[in-house]
């Protein structure tokens, strides 16, 4: 049995996010000696090494030709990890964390070489692409939707602004979802786990039908259920809970030098009770509840999306090359409301908050979002030393989020309505139009069977920029097939929000300056308890009344923001410099007659602020200390007969965490290792009996000394995850 070889890659090229057109130069080294290259035409003992095909560069290429640091997995890959989402996947592709935000679910927060993002709000760009069918999700709200009926995930590492645009400057995570086959059939599958996990995902493929066979139609449903983890002792619901649903339908048809493909795609989403709001979220813990399963909240929260698209693809094929027509249409709405104070302000329970006297703090968010794309693209494979893409892009994209905030004064709900989202008084509304296009191109120029220099460059205009060099071989050690990478990105004019800004400090400060006394502002007692009467005492209202008053400010210019105790906001005048390697190595083997492998991922990244701009001393502490400079996993893969086996060790090193994104409560985080594991069993028809566990030895992290200050007990950015072990069993039929 042919062994597919899922990590091998070739390396090299950087790119660039510029902020006019700019030529860059890359070269990449690919060391492949001949007996390592005869290995695929003339396998020895039965192991041959499978092609695999990528679309990294916007057109077909083998994964050993392409210079550019790709990891791709292929519909099978996905499955045999029990992946259900994106966030599956975190740590299999080397120097790659994937997860959702701590403090809101579906939302994405991905971190590829060093150079992360998390931040929901929908005016934010991604430093990460996510495209689907060759169509960008230019939000980072539901970006981890389920991955059912996927062909195959490419993650490309480093900066891929040329061919991809401006949210690509740590790399880009490709889907394409799975075209219909020319025979028919299908296959079905369900699993089942703990916590009343339940999935139950169908294909059928309709076949050639039409004149001459022209045409095909394939249809995936897909719906699962998790029951939660996690107890809310006041509602007495569990939370973590979720439903999640989703259906394709894909037609296709092939003609003479021509070819079309129509998909359409839902998804919805549910889910009950925001991260930050599940047993990690607990100010109080176990010592409290005797029962880290069990939260005490005032409500339980939710997080709801639902999105579709329609993504039109067209190719053809011109005796000097192929033109390539993609354009698509998404529309997105998501809805979520948490208890972001993480604990219950019911009578006799002490208050956790820590900005007295509000005693509960809940947010709900509303978001719409819809976008329509084009990209006209021509490739030509002109020789067996060059090759070209180029093309034009355009973007136009609509979004609208209002916030809505609650904070109460027990025992006066009535006021603030905390159970009931729908009255929360408005906090903020944004929205934004906008459009924009690009024109590029990129060339690959093979100096030889073991050396391409890279061409490329992208017409548009951004704030940040990035330089990146990127060096790295492929050579056999032994039985091993090994890929080595270096890089270097260094990104001029940062893009981050700031550290939380104290409000109402500025404002007494303001006064101040003008010869005001704390009294003039109507802060005459210690209302915190820190023993001092200062800025922390006042009520923003208050203050900015009596300031309006002394003719410092007028109150009017501050409307709605009447009860803001902090604020932050987006600046680009930092620069960064992230540098690393990458290795990954495989050998197959033969046991038991059967085929396996072996393969090690491992990486290294420090990430430096080389110019700190405005940043304050935290964020540039979590810039540079927020992300394990250690990480990798070893994986084994054997296949015998009707049995086939898989089992996995990840770990990652030390990081550090600022909690609440208070940089006087540091947690330094230690380094973790799990087990992931899978048995499948082919009965026969078609028929496979899978059972398996992700972290298998449901470990958890390591709790922090500051949970009892205001919640997350564990540190929300924990590479992975807080929930501690999956097991699932999965029943699969194939015909």
């Amino acid at each position: 049995m042919g062994m597919m070889n899922r990590f091998r890659k070739t390396v090299a090229s950087p790119t660039n996010l510029p902020a006019a057109f700019l030529t860059v130069a890359a070269l990449s080294l690919q060391w492949a000696p001949a007996a390592a290259a005869q290995q695929s035409e003339e396998p020895e003992g039965g192991i041959a090494i499978e092609e695999i095909l990528v679309t990294a560069q916007k057109r077909t290429q083998s994964i050993q030709e392409v210079p550019v640091s790709v990891t791709a997995f292929d519909g099978n890959t996905i499955e045999d990890n029990g992946a259900v989402n994106l966030e599956d996947l975190s740590g299999i592709a080397p120097n790659v964390q994937i997860s959702q935000m701590a403090i809101i679910p579906n939302v994405g927060s991905f971190t590829i070489r060093g150079i992360n993002f998390t931040d929901p709000d929908p005016n934010a760009d991604p430093k990460t692409g996510v495209s689907l069918d060759g169509v960008p999700l230019t939000r980072n709200n539901g970006v981890l939707m389920d991955t059912f009926d996927i062909d195959q995930v490419e993650v490309l590492r480093g900066p891929q602004g040329t061919l991809y645009g401006r949210n690509n400057l740590a790399g880009s995570v490709t889907l394409v979802s799975a075209r219909p086959t020319e025979e028919f059939g299908g296959k079905a599958k369900a699993t089942f786990g703990n916590h009343g996990q339940q999935i139950f995902r169908g294909v059928l493929n309709s076949g050639a039908v039409g004149t001459d066979g022209r045409f095909r139609a394939k249809v995936a449903l897909s719906t699962r259920s998790y029951d939660g983890h996690s107890e809310n002792t006041v509602t007495g619901t569990q939370l973590g809970a979720q439903e999640a649903d989703g259906g394709r339908a894909t037609f296709a048809y092939e003609g003479d030098r021509f070819d079309l493909t129509l998909i359409g795609d839902y998804v919805s989403d549910e889910f009950t009770g925001p991260a930050a709001s599940n047993q990690w979220n607990d100010p109080y813990g176990v010592g409290a509840d005797g029962d880290e399963y069990k939260v005490n909240q005032d409500v339980d929260g939710f997080s709801d999306f639902e999105t579709w698209g329609l993504t039109l693809e067209a190719n053809r094929e011109l005796e000097v090359g192929t033109l390539t027509l993609v354009t698509g249409h998404r529309e997105l709405e998501y809805h979520t409301f948490g208890d972001f104070d993480g604990w219950a302000g019911r009578a006799g329970r002490p208050q956790g908050f820590p900005l007295p006297p509000f005693s509960a703090f809940h947010i709900r968010r509303v978001a719409d979002h819809d976008q329509q794309s084009v990209e006209l693209r021509f490739v030509d494979s002109h020789s067996d030393r060059l090759d070209y893409v180029v093309g034009f892009f355009f973007l136009q994209e609509e979004f609208t989020q209002t916030n809505y905030q609650n904070t109460g004064f027990p025992p006066l709900p009535i006021f603030f309505p905390l159970e009931d989202p729908s009255k929360a008084p408005v906090l903020l509304s944004i929205g934004q139009e906008s459009r924009s296009m690009a024109f590029f191109g990129q060339t690959d120029i093979n100096l030889t069977d073991q050396m391409a220099l890279v061409l490329g460059g992208r017409f548009t205009l951004d704030a940040e920029t990035a330089r990146s060099f990127s060096l790295g071989a492929a050579f056999p050690v032994g039985p091993f097939d090994v890929t080595v990478d270096y890089f270097d990105i260094a990104v001029d004019g940062r893009i981050a929000i700031s550290e939380q800004q104290d409000f109402r400090g500025l404002l007494v400060a303001a006064g101040l300056r003008q010869g005001l006394t704390l009294a003039d502002l109507q802060i005459t007692a210690d209302a915190n308890g820190d023993g001092a009467i200062d800025a922390g005492d006042g009520e923003t209202s208050k203050i900015l009344n009596a300031l309006d008053a002394a003719g410092v400010l007028d109150a009017a210019d501050f409307a709605g923001a009447e009860d803001l105790a902090t604020f932050g906001f987006f600046g680009n005048d930092f620069d960064t410099r992230t540098r690393g390697a990458d290795l990954v190595a495989s050998a197959g083997f033969e046991l038991f007659g059967g085929d396996g492998e072996f393969a090690i991922a491992a990486n290294y990244t420090a990430t430096d602020v080389v110019h700190p701009g405005g940043l304050g001393a935290t964020r540039l502490r979590q810039l540079e200390e927020g992300l394990p400079k250690w990480k990798g996993n070893a994986s084994w893969r054997h296949r015998w007969g009707q049995w086939r086996t898989l089992l996995r060790l990840n770990f990652h090193g030390p990081y550090g965490e600022a909690h609440l994104d208070n940089g006087s409560l540091w947690i330094d985080a230690e380094g973790e290792r799990t087990l992931d594991a899978e048995v499948g069993y082919e009965v026969g028809r078609g028929w496979e009996l899978v059972a398996g566990a992700v972290n298998l030895l449901n470990n958890f992290p390591v709790q922090h000394a500051y949970q009892r200050v205001a919640g997350s007990k564990y540190p929300t950015t924990a590479p992975f995850g807080l929930s501690g072990g999956e097991y699932y069993l999965k029943v699969r039929y194939l015909w």
